[in-house]
């Protein structure tokens, strides 16, 4: 598992494993908890488990981060390869923008959790 890991975050899966299957159904997995966390009684939650919630959150935070270095990597290759092979790069010049504007999105929910 930690060899896969590597594998990732250094960009040597196809963009197209990286960005569906790490970073589109991956993130849907580990955030699952996020959102019943959210949906609940979050004033009724005990200390034990709130801390959790905490914890988790920062665990969510790293995946995301890690999906968007390695999926920027895997992009990299895939723009690389094409422009070798004489072949449109645009799927990985557009998986960057939407990892960019992912980034984003997780810098500003971040940034206002901490208001």
């Amino acid at each position: 598992m930690k060899e896969n890991i590597i594998k990732f975050l250094e960009g040597k899966y196809s963009l197209g494993h990286s960005y569906w299957v790490v970073g589109v159904l991956g993130s849907i997995g580990v955030g699952i908890p996020l959102f019943l966390i959210a949906v609940s009684d979050i004033d009724n939650m005990t200390g034990f488990i709130a801390t959790l919630a905490i914890v988790y959150y920062f665990f969510y935070l790293l995946y995301c981060v890690g999906v968007l270095l390695g999926t920027w990597r895997s992009a990299g290759y895939y723009i690389q390869e094409k422009i070798k092979s004489k072949e449109s790069p645009i799927w990985g010049y557009s998986a960057r923008v939407s990892l960019v504007l992912g980034a984003v999105s997780i810098l500003n929910e971040v940034l206002r959790l901490f208001k």
